[in-house]
């Protein structure tokens, strides 16, 4: 039974990071799913240039992005992954005018596949092929929702739970290769998470880190700094997260992004709200007993 509560709750806790983790190292469990509708919204007046410098926007920019995560457990070992932004707005301001241009678009989707390939000690490993959809709006300058560009991404994860002063904690380190298209220059991609779950296990304590580098020179699609979507894109971000867990299935998620550094890019923090549903069906898995 402690093996049922822990392997419950690690499972919980990586999902609620949202799309930028995929599940980490552990699947879903045989028709278990995890769905989450969030917020994510970001205003800026400055940007990282391509030395890393942060310089000042032309424009005031803001982004907000509404969105939908969910994962549904096709075995014990596969589980498939869809995010989907479906209602983005996106606006820009001159300082010197007023004038304000904005727009109302969805944004590009991710569809993914997630195959564990072990869940035992010492380590959760999975491996995650993420499809990225180019559903966004990209024919407007700045007042764009995506990059018009279909991508792969390979990604690795592997985790562990453990108790830390008797309270349960895990982490999860990450790499991924994404491969552009469209002129884009492919990337590296790698991070990692530490989490704690605390108050009786009503409070969840994220931190991660998340690490963006752009390979090659030649990539001929167009760097715009002052973009979400710009070419030869880099970033270290912090993105510290808390949940509340109303009940066994219902919870609450706030959190912030942090750019630490970076190049052609955004130099400004971004933040989140979610609300998210999970069911579990640990009974039908297999190689529970054999998770931490």
């Amino acid at each position: 039974m402690a093996y049922k509560r822990l392997i419950s709750l690690l499972i919980l806790m990586v999902f609620i990071s949202g799309r930028d983790l995929y599940a980490g190292g552990w699947p879903q469990s045989k028709g278990g799913y995890f769905i989450k509708l969030s917020e994510w919204w970001m205003v800026s007046d400055q940007h990282f240039n391509g030395n890393g410098e942060p310089e000042p926007n032309f424009v005031e920019y803001g982004y907000y992005a509404t969105s939908f995560y969910g994962e549904y457990g096709l075995s014990s070992k596969l589980t498939c992954i869809l995010y989907f932004p479906f209602l983005n707005y996106t606006y820009n301001v001159e300082p010197s005018s007023l004038d304000r241009q904005s727009t109302w678009k969805t944004g590009d989707a991710d569809l993914g596949l997630k195959y564990a390939l072990t869940m035992d000690d010492p380590l959760a490993i999975s491996s995650t092929l993420i499809l990225g959809l180019p559903l966004g709006y990209n024919n407007n300058g700045p007042l764009i929702t995506g990059d018009g560009e279909f991508n792969q991404i390979l990604r690795v994860d592997a985790g562990q739970g453990f108790l830390l002063f008797k309270s349960n904690a895990w982490f999860n380190i990450y790499t991924g290769y994404n491969h552009r298209t469209n002129g884009y220059a492919d990337e590296w991609q790698y991070g990692g998470e530490f989490g704690l779950r605390i108050s009786n296990d009503k409070v969840s304590l994220v931190a991660r880190l998340d690490r963006v580098d752009a390979l090659g020179n030649g990539a001929t699609a167009p760097v715009n700094p002052q973009s979400l979507f710009s070419n030869y894109r880099e970033y270290l971000s912090l993105s510290p997260e808390i949940a509340y867990h109303i009940d066994e299935a219902w919870g609450i998620t706030v959190g912030a992004g942090i750019a630490l550094l970076g190049k052609n890019i955004f130099a400004s923090p971004s933040f989140t709200f979610g609300i998210f549903y999970k069911k579990l069906n640990l009974m039908t898995n297999k190689n529970e007993s054999a998770q931490f």
